[in-house]
């Protein structure tokens, strides 16, 4: 079964009940959680590997939208040849990202900017006292500054870091 901050109940038969309607009225759910939540549960009944599932979070910047699951629980939305997340994205007509909850940074950023290899990562720190990640990556294809612009926002958002990527040959 499918593991949301949502009601089981209130996913399946698409009527909330008010302590759900409250975490969707104060923000902590955002309405695209809401989708996605449903949309799981209901692939559930054709994909019994997502019921391992635990969906913490949504983020959505531009064009793109991550899903932050539980520690080792990325294979199982990515299984099935990759048909669960075109499903997901054909859904809510988004680019989806995988993310796990609380892994390293290093992990977090291979996770976000796959199929791209990154090969390193590092602090850069500025004399105003601020920080920024660095990361390099190898890939025959750029990604372009939209979507660098979403992905950054997206690591801001759940990570609190800046990024400045840097392209490899």
């Amino acid at each position: 079964m499918v593991k949301t901050v949502l009601c089981d109940f209130c996913l399946r038969s698409g009527v909330l009940c008010s302590v759900c309607k409250e975490r969707i009225r104060s923000g902590e759910v955002t309405p695209t959680y809401v989708k996605v939540a449903r949309l799981l549960v209901d692939m559930e009944k054709r994909y019994g590997s997502i019921g391992k599932i635990s969906l913490h979070d949504v983020v959505e910047a531009g064009g793109t939208a991550a899903l932050l699951v539980g520690r080792g629980e990325i294979s199982y939305v990515l299984s099935r040849g990759g048909r669960i997340i075109r499903e997901i994205e054909r859904e809510i007509g988004k680019d989806v990202r995988i993310l796990e909850k609380g892994a390293p940074d290093r992990k977090f950023l291979e996770d976000l900017f796959a199929p791209h290899q990154v090969i390193t990562t590092n602090k850069i720190w500025l004399p105003d006292g601020s920080v920024i990640t660095g990361v390099v990556i190898r890939g025959h294809k750029r990604l372009s500054d939209r979507k660098l612009e979403e992905l950054g926002a997206i690591v801001r958002e759940l990570r609190g870091m800046t990024l400045r990527v840097r392209f490899l040959p």
